[in-house]
């Protein structure tokens, strides 16, 4: 007795289809466990509504060997000033509004700093190192 062979094509078809069914079966039951069985598969309180917070790690203050702090907790601003972007009939207002704003933390005397504004300079100069945000 010869067994014959079937040909390629019909193979193909065979697995082809075993592999449609193992795959409407699949999203059959996903379909029956997302709407259908939602309450018995999942807890009660996976459906109550949640608030989530970002929250910043806590790592506290990492120093260097001489005591200058290298990462900390809370944010410091640092500010700069281009003089040659500051009109010069606005460098007197702007002087007083920055005085106003950083007031401790300016790295310059007020003259200092109405004379910087107003010399037209290209560089960039700092005016607080540790500026408060509200700054």
């Amino acid at each position: 007795m010869e067994s014959r062979k079937q040909p390629p094509k019909y193979r193909i078809l065979l697995v082809a289809t075993v592999l449609l069914a193992a795959f409407v079966l699949l999203i059959v039951q996903l379909i029956r466990w997302q709407v259908l069985d939602r309450d018995r598969v999942l807890p009660p309180q996976a459906s109550a509504p949640t608030v989530s917070q970002r929250r910043g790690p806590q790592r506290g203050t990492i120093l260097e060997r001489s005591g200058q702090p290298l990462a900390l907790d809370t944010y410091r601003w640092e500010i700069w000033v281009q003089p040659s972007l500051v009109r010069p009939d606005q460098a007197p207002a702007l002087t007083s509004q920055l005085v106003q704003a950083l007031g401790p933390d300016l790295t310059m005397a007020p003259s200092e700093l109405l004379q910087l504004l107003a010399s037209g300079d290209t560089t960039t100069h700092t005016l607080a190192r540790r500026a408060p945000e509200l700054a």
